[in-house]
């Protein structure tokens, strides 16, 4: 990658806790490798424990990334917030550490029918069926942490 810019990272919403990130301009120029190294990374992700998921409850700085044992899924239904017309559909996933400390995870819209719910139950009946969920946002909703 040539002509590319290094700045300092967005204070909100940053895919992983880093000072710096790389934006393409109008002349970035990038060369593609078809023999990738063995040791470059394909997936990244900066997990949280479960155990201190709470600790980022309303954080907008960085997304949260947690992986998990998948306890129980729910079927997708139609939610509708106070003070919207339109409802929107949710899934709600339940996750729980190597520990027993749990977390509900809530998806929305496209994101909670692409989910694979039913193959993830089961296959859940005969094995442990464990979820990797990245660049998630904390929140409370209703008292209950999501």
């Amino acid at each position: 990658m040539t002509y590319f810019r290094v700045r300092a990272s967005n204070n909100l919403y940053k895919p992983v806790p880093n000072d710096i990130m790389i934006t393409f301009t109008n002349w970035t120029k990038l060369e593609q490798v078809i023999e990738i190294p063995p040791a470059f990374p394909t997936l990244t992700y900066s997990l949280t424990h479960i155990e201190q998921i709470h600790s980022r409850i309303d954080h907008k700085d960085y997304y949260t990334d947690a992986i998990g044992i998948v306890t129980s899924v729910s079927n997708v239904s139609p939610h509708r917030s106070k003070g919207q017309q339109a409802s929107n559909l949710k899934r709600n996933i339940s996750i729980c550490s190597a520990r027993g400390a749990s977390v509900n995870v809530v998806l929305w819209g496209a994101q909670a029918t692409l989910f694979p719910g039913e193959r993830i139950y089961e296959d859940g009946q005969n094995s442990p069926q464990i979820v990797l969920f990245v660049g998630t946002l904390v929140k409370k909703y209703a008292g209950i942490l999501m």
